[in-house]
């Protein structure tokens, strides 16, 4: 006789989403010689800089957050970064790979996004969105969103070229779109 799978509980990330995940970044020296992070000795094109807070229900900036970005290159193989907001500002800044477009298991274009995954105490599952650089005019997942929201997924261009501005609102009015995934 076989027992069905049941669903196991979901864990928030707690306090330690940093000492387990970012050692060197939370104080913890000696534990790996640096933190796992950043894909970027492998960058082979034209690199963009990301930066922005992680905003509550309330309008408070969230200063405890973990959050990993992915990217598609020519070629095909994706390029992540994980990063943690500043533990006083709650800034987080990456300079990531500009991104090239893709194609679905259709073969059909998709414009270029990077994908974000968010995690952070009281967060039971890892939140994940999109950054888009421009609104996009071929993607598919893109068309199905409410016209009105989806500008939450569209990173603002800052003075310097090639500079961005993203902000990800985890509940209210701006709440930025989450994918089920």
């Amino acid at each position: 006789m076989q027992l069905p799978l049941r669903e196991t509980a979901s864990q928030t990330a707690g306090p330690y989403v940093h000492i387990g995940c970012l050692p060197n970044m939370a104080g913890i020296k000696g534990v790996f010689d640096q933190d796992l992070t950043s894909y970027g000795s492998r960058k082979s094109g034209d690199t963009i800089k990301i930066r922005g807070h992680v905003i509550d229900g309330d309008g408070q900036i969230c200063r405890d957050m973990m959050l990993e970005f992915w990217q598609s290159r020519n070629g095909g193989k994706g390029l992540w970064q994980r990063y943690a907001t500043d533990l006083e500002t709650g800034l987080y800044e990456v300079e990531i790979e500009f991104p090239s477009e893709m194609r679905d298991v259709e073969g059909n274009e998709i414009s270029p996004f990077i994908a974000v995954w968010i995690v952070a105490r009281g967060i039971n599952i890892g939140l994940s969105t999109r950054i888009y650089l421009s609104e996009p005019d071929n993607d598919k997942q893109f068309s199905l969103i409410d016209e009105k929201r989806r500008h939450t997924l569209i990173a603002k261009p800052l003075e310097l070229a090639g500079e961005y501005q993203f902000d990800i609102h985890l509940q209210g009015g701006q709440e930025t779109v989450f994918f089920d995934i």
